[in-house]
């Protein structure tokens, strides 16, 4: 489902304009001030949904179609630096790997504070290759310290919220699967519908609530229904 539909009626804004007046099509979509104020609503329902898929990941881990790279960050280790920022789109750190100085690349373990029997500063002097992680607010420092630097030596695999959408867009779609589009315009709607006490606003929330249910039931078994392996492909050379 598009974003903004003016010519079939089946985007995301009419949706809206469906659900809440009565399809009154044009209300939001005729006017600029109404169409930023209900792109705030849906950009909210997309978070929503974002965690509501993040919540129930099977083995086949979300991310958002929309996005044109991995979600994989890569930056320089640099010697005695422990302390690196994330990428602001990162919602869940998957797994961090750091290479030594001959380019072997480890996978470290996660440990928090609390953990540690000690000043962890004391607990891991001296520096080296890094062994464990920790992250502390929009960063990620490491334990110990790095005492060589290499290029790209730190990545993280993450999962991410899903991009945005502007006022002016139009055919840009929700980056999952088009059978649950409805669940965003749904939360949206809503959500308008409480904030100004209309008569819609229980019915709405019991559909949104029942849709985001289904895709919870939905994500949580994409990709479960067997073990999967991946063996690489044997050719007779003969």
């Amino acid at each position: 489902m598009q974003f903004n539909d003016t010519s079939t009626y089946d985007g995301l804004v009419q949706d809206l304009e469906r659900k809440l007046f009565a399809g009154d099509y044009g209300y939001i979509s005729g006017s600029t001030a109404r169409l930023k104020t209900f792109t705030s609503y849906l950009n909210n329902a997309l978070a929503d949904v974002s965690v509501a898929l993040l919540m129930s990941d099977g083995r086949w881990e979300f991310d958002d179609h929309n996005k044109t790279t991995q979600p994989v960050g890569r930056t320089a280790l640099v010697s005695g630096q422990k302390q690196y920022e994330l990428d602001n789109d990162y919602i869940v750190v998957d797994k961090v790997v750091v290479k030594d100085s001959s380019g072997n690349g480890y996978e470290l373990k996660r440990i928090g504070v609390d953990e540690i029997s000690g000043d962890p500063e004391e607990v891991f002097e001296g520096g080296g290759v890094p062994t464990h992680f920790d992250l502390r607010g929009p960063d990620i420092v490491l334990y110990p310290t790095p005492n060589y630097s290499y290029a790209l030596g730190l990545v993280c695999y993450f999962r991410r919220k899903m991009g945005n959408f502007a006022y002016t867009d139009t055919t840009k779609e929700p980056g999952f699967s088009n059978a649950f589009h409805e669940n965003v315009s749904l939360l949206a709607a809503a959500s308008y519908a409480e904030d100004n006490t209309m008569e819609s606003a229980e019915g709405l929330r019991k559909r949104a609530d029942a849709k985001i249910t289904s895709l919870k039931k939905f994500n949580m078994k994409r990709g479960r229904d067997s073990a999967t392996v991946i063996r690489p492909r044997r050719t007779n050379s003969r």
